[in-house]
Order: C-alpha cells, then sequence, then structure tokens
C-alpha cells in the first residue's frame, strides 16, 4: 500500500497540490493501492510518500521499525537535500529531488573585485563525505530529479516565428544580485530586451514586511515621484538606509545575497561603479528596469512569445531551472543559462546546445552566446516545447499523467 504522508498544514503547499494529491487521483484511477495518512505513525508495512523536512532521524526511525519503504519529496531553494537528512540520505529508500542533480563536487562562481572586474572561482558542493553519500544515491537511481511544474494551466498567447522576434535578451525576475549583474553588462553590449524588468515596486508599500520594506526617505521619494523612483547623480546617503551600497566608498560585493531585493538607489549606485570600469553610462533604460511593474502570466508569455532569448543568473548550486525555464520553453524563446547548469542532470533529460543555451560565467564572451540562427533557434525551440509537452502539460490532473506515470513507474 502507497501511503501519502498529506499532513494539516503541510510544510509545502506546493508538493502536497500540485504532486501528492495528484497522485492520489492518479492511484485510484489506476487501481494502485494508495491511502492519506495526516500522521507517519499511521503508516505500517506501507510505501510511504513524505516531504523529505519530516525526516528527522527520529521519524525515520519511527517508519523503518513499522516496517515501511520511505520516498522522500525534497524541496529546498537549492540544489541541496534537505537539512535532517543532508548529512545523511541513505536511510530513505527513495527521493525525488525538485531541482537538477549535481553530477560534480565542484563548481564554478563568479567573483568581483572594487574595479568590477570579474574571475571565476571553483567551490565545493559539499564536504566530501557527504558528496559520496548524494552521488551513490544519485548512481544508484535511488536519487532522482523532478521539475518545478507550473501552478496554473498556461493560457493562450501569441508566439511570434523567429523574424519577427526581438534578438535581445529578456530578463524579468527579483533584483537578485547576479541577474542584475547579468543585467548590466547585457545592457553594456546593447542586448538587453526593453521588455526586461525587476519589480520591486511592492519593497516601498507599507503593507510590506518591515525587515524587507525600503526605507523612509525612499518610500517618500516614491510617493513624491508618482510611484517611481528616478535616477539621480549622485545616488543620495540615506542614514536609515540598510542598503550594502558604501555610498560615496568603494565597491565590496564579498557577499552578493545582501544585494537581493535592495532599493533602486543601491542599484543605480552599483551601476556607477560598474560604469567606471565598463565604460557603460546610466540612461533610462536602468530606471525603467528596475521601475516596472509585474505582468501578468499572459502577458508575460506574449513577451516571450516575441524575443528570441529569456535569461537567468542565480548564485552557484542553487535551482537552474526552475518554471521561468518552462515558461521560455512553452513559448518558444530560447533559455540563455549559466555554463555551470550543465553540471545537474534533470528530469526531463535536458542538454547544452540540444535544449538551452548557455554563457561563461564571467561575461567575457556574452556577445557572441547571445546568437542565434534560425535553424539553431528552430531546433533548440522545437526540442524544449517537446519536453514541455511531453512531461509538463497537464491532462486529466494538475500536472502530466506521463509525469505521474513516471514517478509510479520508480515507486512500485
Amino acid at each position: 500500500m502507497i501511503a501519502i504522508h498529506d499532513p494539516a498544514p503541510p510544510f509545502h503547499d506546493y508538493l502536497n497540490i500540485m504532486y501528492l494529491r495528484p497522485m492520489l487521483e492518479y492511484a485510484t484511477a489506476e487501481n494502485i493501492p494508495c491511502k492519506l495518512i495526516s500522521e507517519l505513525s499511521h503508516a505500517h508495512n506501507d510505501t510511504v510518500c513524505v516531504d523529505t523536512e519530516y525526516l528527522t532521524p527520529e521519524n525515520i526511525d519511527l517508519l523503518k521499525n513499522d516496517g515501511n519503504r520511505i520516498i522522500g519529496f525534497n524541496i529546498v531553494d537549492s540544489s541541496h537535500l534537505a537539512q535532517c537528512i543532508r548529512e545523511n540520505p541513505l536511510p530513505v529508500d527513495l527521493i525525488f529531488s525538485f531541482t537538477g542533480l549535481q553530477t560534480t563536487n565542484r563548481g564554478k562562481e563568479f567573483v568581483i573585485d572594487q574595479d568590477f572586474n570579474v574571475t571565476l572561482e571553483e567551490r565545493q558542493f559539499m564536504e566530501p563525505e557527504q558528496w559520496t553519500r548524494f552521488d551513490f544515491m544519485r548512481s544508484m537511481g535511488r536519487l532522482l530529479s523532478l521539475p518545478y511544474v507550473h501552478w496554473e494551466r498556461q493560457p493562450l498567447f501569441i508566439k511570434q516565428p523567429y523574424s519577427n522576434r526581438s534578438p535581445k535578451v529578456l530578463l524579468r525576475g527579483g533584483a537578485h544580485m547576479r541577474r542584475v549583474i547579468l543585467a548590466l553588462f547585457l545592457l553594456k553590449y546593447g542586448l538587453l530586451d526593453e521588455a526586461s524588468g525587476f519589480p520591486l515596486m511592492d519593497y516601498f508599500k507599507e503593507s510590506m514586511a518591515e525587515q524587507f520594506r525600503f526605507c523612509k526617505p525612499c518610500r517618500n521619494e516614491v510617493h513624491r515621484c508618482g510611484g517611481k523612483y528616478p535616477h539621480r547623480t549622485p545616488s543620495l546617503h540615506r542614514f536609515e538606509c540598510t542598503s550594502p551600497a558604501k555610498w560615496g566608498g568603494e565597491l565590496d560585493l564579498e557577499n552578493m545575497g545582501l544585494w537581493n531585493n535592495r532599493c533602486p538607489e543601491s542599484f543605480y549606485w552599483l551601476a556607477e561603479k560598474f560604469g567606471q570600469n565598463h565604460g557603460y553610462l546610466l540612461d533610462d533604460r536602468l530606471e525603467r528596469l528596475l521601475n516596472c511593474e509585474w505582468l501578468e502570466q499572459t502577458e508575460h508569455l506574449s513577451t516571450l512569445g516575441s524575443t528570441l532569448f529569456t535569461a537567468d543568473c542565480k548564485w552557484l548550486h542553487s535551482i537552474y531551472a526552475a518554471q521561468r525555464f518552462w515558461d521560455g520553453a512553452v513559448a518558444g524563446c530560447i533559455n540563455l543559462l549559466p555554463e555551470r547548469t550543465a553540471d545537474q542532470e534533470y528530469f526531463p533529460a535536458m542538454q547544452p546546445t540540444v535544449h538551452y543555451k548557455t554563457f561563461r560565467e564571467d561575461f567575457s564572451q556574452l556577445e557572441q552566446e547571445a546568437q542565434i540562427s534560425k535553424d539553431e533557434y528552430e531546433s533548440i525551440s522545437h526540442n524544449a516545447e517537446e519536453l514541455y509537452k511531453h512531461w509538463m502539460q497537464p491532462s486529466d490532473y494538475a500536472i502530466s499523467t506521463n509525469l505521474l506515470r513516471h514517478i509510479f513507474e520508480h515507486i512500485l
């Protein structure tokens, strides 16, 4: 009997709504013995499907002592396993992880000095003993990748042919620091599509949680300027500001995570530092980038459907093929991703030059990498869209029937 752990409330709504409950529906339709349990203690001699966040040593012992197989579903905002099984996942019989799986214990992260020179440094994914266990699980087929499916069925939208698409690169999403740096290099080379944007307006709202809300002078400035935050030269120092920008000082990007979703003033200052070394002068394109609004999904897909490339750049060992990858695939927009994307294996399986293109993380060849012929475009966009149609597009359930069948083939 398959026992699906569905506590109230669940640790991850996404897992229970988009995977575990559709699995119960599929099992019922296919006459596969299956039940829901709200407590792990209710499982006896079962195959238990459970969020890995619940797999503490105590709960693993509880399940094993009652004769259960353990099937973990791992959701972490990186390519790591949940903290409670990171040191030793071996007691778990099978783990599905919602990310690509590292095939190497090393990776290259870009670092930036005070003059905005970019170099690559090798970094370790895990401690050697942890990596040995992780890689053993992966190589034995006991650690498998699963994709981040969309929450909802995708709406109808207009998809343009190659000849009608913008030849530039679309960047949209939160203002994560590495993504912003990629945008600056794309601006330098004249490659950033004008529909790109990092929506920050929610952080000016009084309703935003205080630890994330921008400072009072910034909020006053947006109100004074009618809901926009203009660029001024030089940047103003604000005593209330918690920005990592060192107003009047040198650039320090040792901890890029401190810059994620900071105020436009911080990124204007960053762009000034970028321009001192790279010869790029600020203009209204950066203002538009930092003063945009979120798009409804239909408009977002239509924008992707009229652009050749969409790109992203996040921290090393993060989730490289998130939902935004599938946004591009369904819209016929080529994903341009860091080279380290190829350090992970995915389900559905995808390869560089076959399903997406890559760029060097030091941005030294970006001008050449953000080019594509009609034949190459047709091939890559077709391959990526076929993956989406076969494995991601929902049919009878909230997620693809083929994807559900794939999961059960590994569980049973």
